[in-house]
């Protein structure tokens, strides 16, 4: 599902409870790895707004990103202590009262470099100790491990959140290939610097991601919706729509009717 509005804060109140509805009623912690909690990342934002939804549902949620310290979702503060990067991952995906949920910002920025960015797979790589790692077996390919880690860490759902052409957006998913897709789609349809004509399922993470068995492994069995909120002759009501439809196309996926 993709939503758009003029502002993030809107997105949430429809978005978080569908990250919520991926979670079983009997679990007892909530991991949120984001690609950072800096005060006005858009995706930090979106973590602890998730944090206090699952609080709120008596289920203590911890956060994580490369570049903070845990996030308590029941008090609302930072917890003193040693980076949350050793914390989450001594426990990522070990426990079956316990699940994660990614958090990414899509950014747009009009330069090449961006083209590489975390999207969903990549959320977990950054979270990962060296020892956990080593664990699990050493490759010397970038796209295998983010894929390895991802897998490890296994997202119960998945939040991407951005500016597209002065609206705030919104892609949440169950599935971390739809998620990835469509989002490098996004990626390719409102910004055409580093675009090179490519498929997302073309990409070596996707394509890496499929042959593990990491979401679908085909566009026909992703199920993709658009939904503004807010008046239908808003100006965002169409330019979130075509943006939509260009990604779509280039992901080879049927848009919900």
């Amino acid at each position: 599902m993709i939503v758009g509005a003029v502002r993030l804060d809107e997105l949430m109140d429809i978005v978080t409870p569908e990250v919520a509805g991926a979670l079983r009623a009997d679990l007892e912690d909530v991991r949120i790895g984001a690609t950072s909690l800096a005060p006005r990342d858009e995706a930090a934002r979106a973590a602890r707004w998730v944090a206090r939804l699952t609080a709120r549902r008596g289920v203590r949620a911890t956060l994580a990103s490369p570049d903070a310290r845990s996030w308590d979702g029941d008090r609302g503060h930072a917890i003193p202590g040693a980076p949350l990067r050793a914390r989450l991952t001594a426990r990522l995906g070990a426990d079956d009262d316990s699940a994660s949920v990614g958090v990414s910002r899509l950014d747009l920025s009009p330069v090449v470099a961006a083209v590489v960015q975390p999207y969903a797979v990549g959320v977990w790589l950054p979270l990962e100790t060296r020892a956990l790692r080593f664990r699990r077996g050493l490759s010397s390919e970038p796209d295998e491990q983010a894929i390895d880690a991802a897998i490890a860490a296994r997202p119960v759902s998945t939040l991407v959140v951005g500016q597209v052409q002065g609206l705030a957006i919104a892609l949440v998913g169950t599935d971390l290939l739809a998620v990835e897709v469509v989002a490098r789609a996004l990626r390719a349809a409102a910004q055409p610097v580093g675009d090179l004509g490519l498929s997302p399922w073309q990409t070596p993470v996707v394509q890496r991601g499929v042959e593990r068995a990491a979401g679908v492994p085909h566009p026909d069995r992703i199920d993709l919706e658009s939904i503004w909120l807010g008046d239908p002759r808003d100006f965002g009501h169409d330019r979130l729509h075509r943006v939509v439809d260009v990604a779509a196309a280039r992901a080879g996926i049927s848009m919900r009717a």
